[in-house]
């Protein structure tokens, strides 16, 4: 009988671990961002996702698209009013980036940087790319790259990816 009562105590303990673990997880925010390019219009759409439970500030948020003719170019645009923005968990922020061609972001052939710090992103010639910058108040960097629209072919990339470089 000792046995029995044992093997059940160590069974329930080990499931309270389990589960503790898991809420020890989702504790703190999560977060994850994609982009949207609007190629007509010059803007991005930007959205941040918070898939945890505690809460984050989003300080800044930038976008570019980014055209290779002959050489790459950048047309940039920041985020106003709506930052910096407190995103709760469990929560998403969405904001629509109209950016602007700037001349002092020519790159010549050959380049593929993109205007920061820490994101490479090879491009065909033809091609437009979307590309956010997202900086939270831990000071962590997002970087979410909008599907692609090659020019000729009319066609985009299926689905678009999220970077989150390491802290």
């Amino acid at each position: 009988m000792t046995l029995a009562i044992a093997t059940y105590a160590a069974i329930v303990a080990t499931c309270s671990l389990v589960v503790a673990f898991l809420a020890y997880r989702q504790a703190g925010p999560r977060v994850e961002a994609d982009a949207v390019a609007d190629y007509d219009a010059n803007a991005v759409e930007v959205t941040v996702y918070n898939k945890g439970r505690g809460a984050i500030t989003i300080v800044e948020v930038r976008a570019w698209i980014a055209t290779f003719r002959t050489g790459r170019s950048w047309s940039m645009g920041e985020a106003g009013d709506e930052v910096p923005h407190r995103l709760e968990g469990h929560s998403r922020f969405r904001i629509r980036i109209p950016v602007k061609h700037q001349s002092g972001y020519e790159l010549g052939p050959g380049r593929s940087e993109v205007p920061t710090e820490d994101l490479t992103l090879p491009m065909a010639r033809g091609q437009f790319t979307g590309v956010a910058d997202i900086v939270l108040g831990d000071g962590r960097r997002l970087h979410a790259v909008a599907p692609s629209l090659v020019v000729g072919s009319q066609s985009a990339d299926p689905k678009p990816s999220t970077f989150i470089p390491p802290t």
